[in-house]
């Protein structure tokens, strides 16, 4: 970039180099403005290129405007790579066929869990078989420890209860501070927190203390999607407690369209804080920020699918 934080003509022109840069700048945080900045001429850059771009190419780049890799699924990814690493015209057999056997490998491994868990559901409270007696010993020892979770989540429902009760409309600030716990994603969270690191212990429950962790922000990432998602169906309901609406009301936007880019920037904010906990020097949390981050890239593929991406 030149002095005036522009692309040299050199630059702009070599498209791979620019999209490059516009993934590197997906793993910024807040505060880094250098990649905020190259993440908004980039982008620029790259839109106005896709129409001169070799249809070869054009599929890959246009993926990549719409989801950056760094917040793509990983193991859809996988597959999605595999082929287009396939038709480069340079690549190595072996590596290929490598990288097709660890595919195969992981979904042979998913699928295996995955009828586990169905198997459990179709027997659910209709046999006594000693797994079904060990779950439910399971359950019954972790939930002394989560219970107040449940309490939270029950007493969150009670607020949005009460906004429509009394016709109160509340600051966006309250609604996704609330929203974080009626999602279900913050309780699901506590679970995975014990069952990850080992259970219970004094030193992985004080990061527990504070009521809202910063490696739980997946949760206000996935109220905000939702609400993206659902805005339509809720608005035809009379429902006018939605982040798009209340952002809307806040910043006196008229255009539903604005609002919902207002919302992708509060997404992308709380991608930032995410994006710093990854580079966090705590081993210990290590195991559960990537289950945060995987769990992100779920609510960024699923609720941006249509019939054009690559989901």
């Amino acid at each position: 970039m030149n002095a005036n934080g522009e692309l040299k003509k050199s630059s702009s022109e070599d498209i791979e180099a620019l999209l490059s840069l516009y993934e590197a700048s997906y793993l910024g945080s807040s505060g880094e403005d250098v990649l905020s900045h190259a993440m908004e001429i980039t982008t620029r850059h790259l839109r106005i290129s896709l129409s001169q771009l070799n249809p070869k190419f054009h599929k890959n780049f246009f993926e990549g405007l719409k989801i950056p890799r760094h917040m793509r699924m990983g193991r859809l990814e996988a597959r999605r790579y595999i082929e287009e690493y396939g038709n480069e015209d340079d690549h190595n057999p072996m590596v290929l066929e490598f990288a097709k056997f660890d595919y195969n490998k992981v979904q042979s491994i998913l699928k295996g869990e995955l009828d586990e868990v169905t198997r459990w559901w179709e027997h659910l409270g209709l046999t006594s078989s000693r797994i079904e007696l060990a779950k439910a010993i399971a359950i019954l020892l972790v939930i002394d420890d989560i219970y107040d979770t449940y309490i939270d989540m029950v007493e969150a429902y009670m607020v949005e209860v009460e906004w429509v009760k009394r016709g109160r409309i509340p600051t966006l600030e309250d609604y996704i501070e609330n929203g974080v716990t009626t999602s279900g994603t913050c309780m699901a969270l506590v679970h995975l927190f014990f069952l990850i690191l080992n259970g219970v212990t004094l030193e992985n429950a004080q990061h527990l203390l504070d009521p809202y962790p910063k490696l739980f922000t997946l949760a206000g990432i996935l109220r905000l999607w939702d609400d993206l998602g659902t805005v339509k169906e809720e608005h035809e309901r009379g429902d006018v407690v939605s982040s798009i609406y209340l952002l809307m009301k806040e910043r006196n936007i008229t255009c539903e369209e604005k609002g919902r880019k207002e919302i992708l920037q509060l997404i992308y904010g709380l991608w930032n804080d995410l994006n710093a906990k990854l580079v966090t020097p705590n081993a210990m949390l290590f195991p559960m920020i990537n289950v945060a981050l995987n769990t992100s890239r779920d609510c960024q593929v699923v609720y941006q699918h249509d019939d054009d991406s690559y989901l």
